[in-house]
């Protein structure tokens, strides 16, 4: 589970928390971007500030990011590592806010503490579509394969990740471990490419 990354947020939680109170048109507050994706060293925090009812051209709708980012700096984050900024919730289903899909998928709300994905009833992955290196001979092919999938098919960085073998060349990894599969590929010289994928929960 996302544990980790998550316990990096709690600061942040506070802030997010008052600045709900103090704006009540502030429908959620959303990190998401490669800090939740698991990468360790992410050079940027990425933040959006989700609206009810303020619109483009309304100060508010600049101010209140502005008003956040100082509170982070005050955290101690550098100012040029924010990326901070304000939406109306109508803007998420505009065709030429390409942030959409990454917001709804990876993002995870400060306020209500979970994943937006969970509270859409769905599943957020990254979908790893990856080509081994024609030059292997049989023996790193064999090792590569027991590092990903385990000898017993069990206890591979697959298993580790929580993620699921699709087919040859195709995996299915939460997206809080995005970063630690590409480690892994990376580690390996395996091209690759990943595509965000919002996968509707199975109901029973």
């Amino acid at each position: 589970m996302p544990g980790d990354c998550i316990k990096k947020f709690e600061g942040i939680m506070k802030i997010a928390r008052e600045f709900k109170e103090k704006y009540p048109e502030v429908f959620d507050i959303v990190v998401y971007g490669s800090t939740v994706r698991g990468k360790e060293h992410p050079r940027d925090l990425d933040i959006v500030i989700i609206y009810f009812g303020i619109k483009r051209g309304d100060e508010r709708y600049y101010s209140i990011p502005f008003q956040f980012r100082k509170r982070l700096m005050e955290l101690g984050y550098q100012r040029e590592k924010l990326d901070i900024k304000g939406i109306d919730i109508s803007e998420l289903f505009e065709p030429n806010f390409f942030a959409s899909l990454g917001i709804l998928t990876e993002g995870y709300s400060l306020l209500k503490c979970r994943f937006l994905h969970e509270l859409l009833n769905g599943e957020g992955h990254a979908m790893f579509t990856y080509k081994l290196p024609n030059e292997w001979d049989h023996n790193t092919l064999n090792k590569f394969l027991h590092a990903l999938k385990g000898r017993d098919r069990r206890s591979g960085i697959i298993e580790e990740l929580e993620g699921r073998y699709m087919s040859r060349g195709v995996v299915l990894i939460p997206v809080w471990n995005t970063e630690k599969f590409k480690r892994f590929l990376e580690l390996w010289g395996v091209d690759y490419e990943y595509s965000l994928i919002l996968k509707t929960s199975r109901l029973m």
